[in-house]
């Protein structure tokens, strides 16, 4: 809305001239001589604009408009970056869910490994079999997370989950 506004204003201020009238006030006055109807006189005066006033309401104007600019693009320069920020870290956040799922399928793998070895060693290794499990834990809960916010992120930016698999997205 405040964009639509300034950007209306913007154009406003480029079609319109604000020049002020060459002549200020008109004034018509009547006199009569001792109040007698057939001898009344009128006179009309001229107040004119002082060239002063018109150069300083042209600066004044100038002014308004620059500062108008100013705003639109200082809207227009937030936006573009609310836009790429939010790309930016849907990127971070696909490439953050990439390794989580490599990190589960490792820990995954890991934590197999010690559950063999907690069958053929007879619960000797009981420690390293729960830490394993409580790392993967962790991993899996990451990940969650990360999936959660990449979710999110591609509701913001308008771009579906199943369009970003093994594509490179340009921005433009």
């Amino acid at each position: 809305p405040q964009y639509k506004s300034l950007n209306s204003l913007s154009d406003y201020y480029k079609t319109h001239d604000f020049h002020s009238p060459l002549i200020n006030r008109i004034d018509l006055r009547s006199e009569s001589h001792e109040y007698k109807l057939n001898q009344q006189e009128y006179s009309l005066r001229f107040r004119f604009t002082s060239p002063k006033y018109n150069s300083y309401q042209n600066k004044l104007n100038l002014i308004e408009q620059e500062f108008i600019n100013i705003e639109f693009r200082s809207i227009e320069n937030h936006a573009t970056y609310l836009k790429y920020k939010s790309v930016l870290d849907f990127m971070e956040s696909k490439e953050l869910n990439e390794l989580h799922l490599k990190s589960n399928n490792l820990r995954e793998k890991s934590l197999n490994n010690a559950k063999l070895r907690l069958d053929y060693t007879n619960k000797t290794n009981l420690e390293n079999y729960f830490e394993e499990d409580l790392n993967y834990q962790k991993s899996k809960r990451a990940q969650a997370e990360t999936e959660f916010k990449l979710a999110n992120l591609s509701k913001e930016i308008g771009i579906e989950l199943s369009d970003t698999r093994d594509k490179d997205h340009r921005i433009t």
